[in-house]
């Protein structure tokens, strides 16, 4: 028989390791989604340490526009300059899509995702 800590611990890692499975961020070189100069997907960070840092080499300063699909349960927050440091262009708790972006947000170097605490 498990103790009520031990229920709520497991369903708590139930949740987080759900939570980790289900988003990804896709970046384009083109506005509307565009895929004709370059398309680059970033899944793998969602199963990255969270807190983490992931720079855009690809597109760094090319970004037109991106999509980030999420089930909810994650914060991504962007920035100008790769290590996610300079500017904060801007933070979403769950999915999130600019089929066209300001000047500013063009600039993005870096992004950086977190669990969102439910």
């Amino acid at each position: 028989m498990f103790t009520l800590a031990q229920t709520i611990f497991a369903l708590h890692a139930f949740f987080i390791a759900s939570a980790r499975a289900n988003c990804h961020f896709t970046v384009y070189a083109e506005e509307n989604y565009g895929t004709g100069s370059g398309t680059h997907t970033y899944s793998s960070s969602c199963d990255a340490p969270f807190g983490g840092c992931t720079d855009i080499k690809e597109l760094n300063d090319r970004v037109r526009s991106f999509k980030f699909q999420s089930n909810g349960h994650h914060v991504i927050t962007l920035w100008k300059d790769a290590g996610c440091k300079g500017a904060f262009l801007g933070q979403s708790v769950g999915s999130w899509s600019k089929p066209n972006i300001s000047k500013a947000a063009q600039e993005m170097s870096s992004f950086s995702l977190a669990l969102y605490d439910f």
